[in-house]
């Protein structure tokens, strides 16, 4: 499930650059509109280990949660 997150945050960011790269250039400038696939594929390592360390953090201190007192506080 998590690649299927990569992969759709991939091509939605894509397809996002590419309208904002078509609605920033003028008449006499032109940009590389074709996507890069090495730069993809570093956006996907860098959230896939963004996400393994949230998920980590958030874990060990759900570990940690005591749902015995939540009216004490």
């Amino acid at each position: 499930m998590p690649l299927l997150g990569l992969l759709f945050g991939c091509l939605f960011g894509v397809g996002l650059a590419y309208i904002s790269v078509r609605t920033i250039e003028a008449g006499a400038e032109h940009f590389m509109r074709s996507p890069n696939l090495t730069a993809c594929l570093i956006s996907c390592a860098i959230g896939a280990v963004f996400a393994l360390f949230v998920n980590l953090y958030a874990l060990r201190r759900i570990r940690r949660l005591s749902l015995t007192n939540v009216a004490s506080n």
